[in-house]
């Protein structure tokens, strides 16, 4: 598969791919650690802590937690010591594997024409939503898959008039306060516009979102193209990614500067 701008929307737009696994009260950084050691393991590259704290950004006691209610349900297990590897374990695999094919099937109408594999899948959401949060793009917009999946959808549907509100609720798990306070804030950011049409209220995407959410997926799929050359797709796209972070500078090298 060629991951093109167009195709990357499409699969961005749907809904949650890991609904069933939730067991954690920070489901976004959950979906990314999973993601992660999934795309790793199968490309045959190491997991160990420090790696998903920089990638992820989130705290190492968090992360902490977070491996061990996975290690105690059983959907990950840790090996080796000081520097343990987080390797997948048989219940992880197995509702993986479930829930993307149920996936899959909910949402092959929205996708058409294109038919891709769960890989694909799973590429384009885990590449494009460690991206956002290694760059801190669109931090409170694209913070967690549930939101990114509703900005992409309201993206999506914009040929058609819009989203229905009634619509989003339907589509994505999230409530009624939490959508109301998600789409008032992005209102006021200049991302979404608000119509009526009657008792209906409809969301739209405005112009700077769409530029915003443009910029990002040019570059993802432009990176995901250049990694595409051999098996390890997500850990190539991984290195060239940290590659990019600027170095900090030691009080040595700020001397020199100066």
């Amino acid at each position: 598969m060629r991951f093109t701008q167009d195709s990357m929307r499409k699969i961005l737009a749907c809904d949650q791919i890991a609904e069933g696994l939730e067991f954690d009260k920070r489901p976004s950084n959950q979906e990314l650690i999973f993601g992660h050691i999934l795309l790793m393991y199968e490309e045959g590259r190491r997991v160990v802590p420090r790696d998903l704290v920089s990638l992820i950004g989130c705290s190492a006691e968090s992360l902490r937690l977070t491996l061990r209610g996975a290690e105690r349900g059983g959907f990950v297990k840790a090996q080796g010591r000081p520097d343990y590897e987080i390797l997948p374990d048989d219940r992880l695999l197995w509702e993986v594997h479930k829930v993307s094919q149920e996936w899959l099937l909910r949402n092959q109408r929205r996708l058409l024409p294109m038919r891709p594999t769960v890989r694909e899948v799973y590429l384009t959401t885990q590449t494009f939503d460690i991206y956002a949060r290694f760059k801190k793009t669109m931090t409170f917009a694209l913070k967690s898959p549930l939101k990114r999946g509703i900005s992409f959808f309201i993206l999506d549907r914009d040929a058609h008039g819009g989203v229905e509100l009634g619509r989003l609720r339907h589509n994505f798990p999230i409530d009624h306060e939490s959508l109301r306070q998600f789409i008032n804030v992005m209102i006021d950011a200049g991302y979404f516009e608000k119509h009526r049409r009657g008792k209906k209220v409809f969301i739209r995407p405005t112009i700077v979102l769409k530029e915003a959410l443009g910029a990002i997926v040019e570059d993802v799929s432009d990176k995901l193209n250049d990694c595409a050359r051999n098996f390890s797709v997500y850990s190539n796209f991984i290195d060239q990614l940290v590659s990019e972070r600027p170095e900090k500078k030691t009080d040595k090298s700020r001397l020199v500067s100066s």
